[in-house]
This record gives structure tokens, C-alpha cells and sequence, in this order.
């Protein structure tokens, strides 16, 4: 072998292997180039079901705004994780491993709006984990994890932030501290947790939100004041907990009306603390509640009798909607015994309660019926309007990038046939 043909074996051997970057671990790493699909135009890197334990370098896809590497198997996360992904806006981490995310580990993706990491094992949000997203993170989805634990400032500087969701989830205490930086959060969704108990200023801080869901958590009661000041809120889940009572709406702080209110499958009994909600919310779910066959369910039954055709299905596919007399069953629709509510002059029956059948409303303010009858109505318009923690959310994203890149060919065909038109009538 020649001097030459030694030094090019001695090359290719250490310095063509040396060129490719090492992981943490030593191992060979891999690029965004090598096992995603990057759309150049839309700037979309697809490196989902890679069976990826690392994400890619950035080589091949460094000016990347969506990047997907959800349903990989991913354990950690910190700032190695996503160096060189700058520009990326959505980052999809959604049904991986990851149990740990490193405080800072986002620093490196500034311009970040949407983070994803639904379906995961984290259990613990550290202080400062989203440090460095502030000036445009508004959506984090860290549901269906194993999170037990929220350090006080794990959310610190998040004023950007309009919708978090922690539902599912092993949370069994809440408190004012983690959300004192949040006042543009609209969307909080606390359901399917452990929360026993919440302190009267947990949601204080909460200035701008419209929809808070508690719902199947292990909540015995509602502290005075717990809404005081949110005079944006539109909906409220309480629905699936173990409430016995419920304090009047001003007491609870609720002065403006809500769109959804619901409380259905609690143990309730007395229909004396559902009364005073009537007015306070356009949609009121009670059903599946324990309530006593007693004046109080009179009122809710011409409560019921007063709604259209279209509601009473929508309450009745939500929970039973019933009281029980000595044991026995009754439900709204039914008449109650003659001695459930004895008055002073005598007996109040059931033929005393006058009501009126409202017309079916056709207008867009009706509400409709789900198509999916065991879905909480609340969650429905939630998971409606917000973009969902799958990989639809980057599907929109694209949706929408092709309309704009649609609008824009429109409007440059316009062009073309208005300058050819000006064209020919210069030359005629």
C-alpha cells in the first residue's frame, strides 16, 4: 500500500466516524435530515414513530417551526435536547417516556407558542422548567402524565400562557403561588385529579380566565370566595366529585352569569342549594345528584318544566335527574307524593307546580345536542375550540398555512390577468 492510500484509510478509519456528533452516552447521534420528513416550504419536520430515544439534531431542519417527535420513546428532556431547533414554534413531545424535564431545558427554543407533552411519565414540574418560553408560550398540555407534584415557581414569568391543562393527572394539592404569574390564562383544566380540598384564593390571580374544569376529583366542599374577582368566567366543571353542599353564588363569588355550570354526580341532597344557581347560569347540569323529594326538587321540577325540548335531552343524557322519597326512587318527570311538601295551609301537591313548555329554539344560541352523550358538554366546547394535544394540532397549523398559501396564488393570478389586461389595451 502507497504512503497515499495509507493516509486515506487512516482518515475514512477516525476522521469520517469523529465528524458525526456524539449524544450525552456516546452514542453515534442522528439528524434531522436522516429520519424525518422536513417540508421546506411549511417548515415542518415529521420525525414521529422513529422508536427515536433522542431527538435529531438540527442539521437538515435548523429554520423548523412545527418539529413532531411525538410517539417516540424519549425519557429526558433538557437544553441538549433541543439545540439548533431556534425558530421552532410547536414542539410535539406528546406519547413518549419522558419522566424529567431539566429547569432551562427550553431556553434554546425561544419562539415557542405551542408545547405538547401530553401522555408521558412526568411526575415532578420542577422551578424554572419553562424558563425562557415567556415571551410567547400560550399552550401547554401535560395531561395524562403522572404528575404529582408542582413546585411553587415551576410556572414562574408564564403571562403569555392562555390555556394549561393538567388534567389527568395524580395532583392532590393546588395552591395561589403556582399561578401568580398567569393573569392571561383562559383555560385551566384541573380535572380527573386528587384534589381533595382548594384554599379561597387559589384562582385569584386568574384575572383573565373563562373555563376552569375540577371535575372528577375528591372535592367535599366549595370555600366562600373561590371565584371572587373572575369576572370573565363563562364555565365551571364540578361535575364527579363528593360536594354534600354548595354556598350561595355570591358567596362563592360568582356575580355575572356563566354559559355551562355543572355539578351533576356530586351528594347533593338538599335541592334548597341548587335553587339559587337557576339565574346564575344559562346551562345547569345537576343530575345524578341524591336530592330529597322535598319543596326544594318542586322548584326544580318547574325549573325543568321551563326548559326547551332541545335542553331537557341534553340534561337528561347527563346524569339522572331524580329525588328519592323513603327510599324510592322518582324522577323529574314524575309526580311527587302528595305529603313530600307540607305547607301551612295544608298539603302542597304536585298539581300545584305550574310551569309552561318553552318553543324549541332554532337559533345559533340553542344549544345542541352531543354527539357523544357520555362527553361532559363543558369539555365538548373546550375540546372544540382549543387545538387538541395530538398531532391535529400541527394538522391545523398546516391547514391553515395552505389556505394562506391558497389566498395568495389567488391573488397573484389577479395580478397577472390585470397587468396582461393594462398590457393589451396599451398595445391596441
Amino acid at each position: 500500500m502507497t504512503v497515499v492510500g495509507l493516509l486515506i484509510a487512516i482518515y475514512v478509519a477516525i476522521c469520517v466516524p469523529l465528524s458525526t456528533p456524539l449524544t450525552r452516552t456516546g452514542e453515534r447521534s442522528i439528524t434531522c435530515q436522516d429520519v424525518c420528513e422536513y417540508d421546506e416550504w411549511f417548515r415542518r419536520a415529521r420525525c414521529h414513530e422513529r422508536n427515536l430515544q433522542h431527538i435529531p439534531t438540527s442539521t437538515g431542519c435548523e429554520n423548523a417551526a412545527m418539529l413532531e417527535v411525538h410517539e417516540n420513546n424519549i425519557q429526558l428532556i433538557d437544553q441538549e435536547t433541543v439545540t439548533g431547533y431556534r425558530f421552532v414554534q410547536t414542539l410535539d413531545f406528546s406519547q413518549n417516556q419522558i419522566s424529567h424535564i431539566e429547569p432551562g431545558a427550553f431556553v434554546n427554543v425561544p419562539h415557542m407558542k405551542h408545547l405538547l407533552l401530553s401522555n408521558n411519565a412526568l411526575v415532578t414540574l420542577r422551578n424554572r422548567t419553562f424558563v425562557g418560553t415567556e415571551r410567547h408560550l400560550t399552550r401547554i398540555y401535560l395531561d395524562k402524565n403522572e404528575v404529582a407534584i408542582i413546585e411553587g415557581a415551576a410556572f414562574h414569568g408564564l403571562n403569555k400562557v392562555q390555556h394549561l391543562d393538567l388534567g389527568y393527572n395524580n395532583i392532590q394539592s393546588i395552591t395561589a403561588g403556582h399561578f401568580l404569574d398567569m393573569p392571561g390564562l383562559e383555560y385551566l383544566i384541573l380535572g380527573n385529579n386528587e384534589l381533595a380540598s382548594i384554599e379561597n384564593d387559589t384562582f385569584h390571580c386568574l384575572i383573565s380566565l373563562e373555563v376552569i374544569a375540577l371535575n372528577n376529583n375528591k372535592l367535599t366542599s366549595i370555600p366562600n370566595g373561590l371565584f371572587h374577582g373572575l369576572t370573565t368566567l363563562k364555565d365551571i366543571d364540578l361535575s364527579h366529585n363528593q360536594l354534600n353542599t354548595l354556598p350561595t353564588p355570591s358567596d362563592v363569588g360568582l356575580l355575572t352569569q356563566l354559559r355551562y355550570f355543572l355539578l351533576a354526580d356530586n351528594y347533593i341532597n338538599e335541592s334548597a342549594n341548587i335553587v339559587p344557581f337557576f339565574e346564575q347560569s344559562v346551562y345547569l347540569f345537576v343530575g345524578g345528584n341524591p336530592f330529597e323529594c322535598d319543596c326544594g326538587f318542586q322548584k326544580i321540577q318547574e325549573w325543568y318544566f321551563n326548559q326547551s325540548i332541545v335542553v331537557k335531552q341534553v340534561l337528561s343524557s347527563y346524569g339522572s335527574l331524580g329525588c328519592y322519597f323513603n327510599g324510592s326512587y322518582i324522577d323529574v318527570t314524575a309526580a311527587l307524593p302528595s305529603n313530600s311538601c307540607p305547607t301551612d295551609d295544608g298539603v302542597l301537591t304536585p298539581t300545584t307546580v305550574k310551569y309552561t313548555t318553552n318553543p324549541v329554539k332554532t337559533s345559533t344560541e340553542e344549544l345542541e345536542e352531543p354527539k357523544d352523550s357520555t362527553v361532559n358538554p363543558m369539555q365538548q366546547k373546550v375540546i372544540t375550540e382549543s387545538l387538541s394535544s395530538d398531532s391535529s394540532l400541527i394538522d391545523n397549523l398546516w391547514k391553515i398555512s395552505m389556505a394562506n398559501l391558497i389566498i395568495c396564488s389567488v391573488i397573484m393570478v389577479n395580478q397577472l390577468l390585470f397587468l396582461t389586461y393594462v398590457y393589451r389595451n396599451r398595445m391596441s
